[in-house]
């Protein structure tokens, strides 16, 4: 029992010193950027680390992740992207005629910044198995499209 009120009083005290923040101590400034980009969602909580606000929102039926400075400067913007057919079809296209058309893909992203848009997409060869059907030869990159559908980067992942 006491180890049990031990532990119930640190899932407290965790709980209530962590970095989220209801609407109300949010800078003006953030929260009329919010609103500028992303009229009428709502938002449960933000989170603050390192002089970086940031939200989890529901934006056009996708997971959408917005950042912003404290002075209301927009950072980025990740979507979640859950199918392929909502990839726009110069981002498809450059898939489909790189070496990695064949291999599966586990997720996608669109990155959005003031520079640029990239969408990243995790691929993996988990096809490839040896003889025992274990993933010895299993390899999995991260693949940078610009909206031109160019290759940008491929980053080897672990």
């Amino acid at each position: 029992m006491k180890l049990f009120f031990t532990f119930f009083s640190a899932l407290v005290l965790v709980n209530s010193c962590s970095a989220q923040l209801r609407t109300a101590n949010l800078p003006d400034k953030v929260e009329k950027a919010f609103a500028t980009l992303y009229p009428a969602v709502p938002v449960r909580r933000w989170l603050f680390k390192d002089s970086v606000y940031t939200t989890l929102v529901t934006y056009n039926n996708h997971n959408t992740i917005a950042s912003f400075h404290s002075d209301g400067e927009w950072i980025r913007t990740e979507t979640t992207i859950r199918k392929s057919r909502h990839l726009p079809a110069n981002v498809k296209e450059g898939l489909l005629n790189s070496q990695f058309a064949q291999w599966y893909v586990e997720t996608m992203q669109k990155e959005e910044t003031a520079k640029d848009t990239v969408y990243r997409i995790i691929v993996d060869n988990g096809n490839l198995l040896d003889g025992d059907h274990l993933p010895a030869f299993f390899v999995k990159y991260r693949l940078d499209f610009l909206t031109s559908g160019d290759l940008r980067r491929i980053v080897l992942l672990p």
